[in-house]
């Protein structure tokens, strides 16, 4: 019996320990090293982003047409939730990058958004079966300003701000290492 427990105990740190570094993946290594670009909310035209998902245009254009009514709403919060990180970083309009931040040494890195369109696993609480449910939301990922790379995005399930608070969570710890 304490053999299995034991085990069992080895077998999920290993997991937990993988976890956590695959988490920081999409992470630059050296990213307090830089100050940080946060790419703010925009206004987009629905018929810009995913074009090729006519079946599900009703949901995207809500999903798009939510975040444009609440741009102000949805930077002033990205705002409150990057005070939680300990370095140093702008939010700044995507189209402003070049103009108020040319040095690329000290502003390498841009954390992107971009739309993603996903399938999962939910219950449905009226027929009390597993069904495929079908969302949109935000992905990010870092853009390497010198070398014009685009790390892995992070995926995070969850609100859209839990995936926010989870970012400046991973990038605090990533920047103590």
């Amino acid at each position: 019996m304490n053999k299995v427990i034991l085990m069992s105990c080895l077998v999920l740190c290993s997991f937990c320990c993988i976890n956590t570094a695959n988490a920081q993946i999409w992470i630059p290594d050296d990213i307090a090293q830089s100050t940080v670009l946060i790419e703010r909310f925009r206004f987009q035209y629905p018929d810009d982003v995913l074009e090729d998902l006519d079946e599900y245009e009703d949901e995207k254009e809500e999903f798009i047409e939510a975040t444009n009514d609440n741009l102000e709403k949805y930077n002033n919060r990205l705002d409150e939730l990057f005070k939680g990180y300990r370095h140093n970083y702008k939010t700044v309009p995507i189209s402003k990058i070049k103009e108020l931040y040319p040095d690329k040494k000290q502003y390498r890195y841009v954390l992107k958004r971009e739309v993603f369109f996903g399938k999962k696993k939910a219950l449905n609480p009226t027929t009390k079966k597993v069904e495929n449910k079908s969302y949109f939301a935000y992905r990010y990922f870092f853009y390497d300003r010198v070398t014009r790379k685009e790390y892995m995005p992070y995926y995070f399930s969850g609100t859209q701000w839990d995936q926010v608070e989870r970012i400046v969570f991973w990038l605090n710890k990533a920047a103590a290492q």
